[in-house]
C-alpha cells in the first residue's frame, strides 16, 4: 500500500519560507494540507500551542471536512 507522501509526490507541492501563515485562524479554504518536509507551528489566538515536523502530518482536515473555518493558524517554521 502507498503512503499518503507516494500518492501526493506529483501533484500540487507548495514551498513556504519560515514565517509565511499556511493556515490562518477564521480563515475558510476548504483546504487540506500535507507536510512534506520542514517544520511548522500551530498558533491560536497568539499562543503556539504545537510544532509538527513529521512528514505526512495534515492540517486543516477538520475545517475541510466539517467546512467551517480554521480553529488555528499553522505558520512555516
Amino acid at each position: 500500500m502507498s503512503s499518503i507522501l507516494e500518492l501526493i509526490h506529483s501533484n500540487d507541492v507548495r514551498h513556504f519560507n519560515a514565517g509565511e501563515v499556511i493556515i490562518e485562524q477564521g480563515a475558510k479554504t476548504n483546504l487540506l494540507w500535507f507536510l512534506v518536509e520542514g517544520a511548522v507551528e500551530i498558533v491560536k489566538a497568539g499562543v503556539c500551542l504545537a510544532t509538527a515536523a513529521q512528514p505526512g502530518a495534515v492540517f486543516g482536515e477538520l475545517s475541510a471536512l466539517l467546512g467551517g473555518n480554521h480553529t488555528a493558524t499553522v505558520r512555516a517554521l
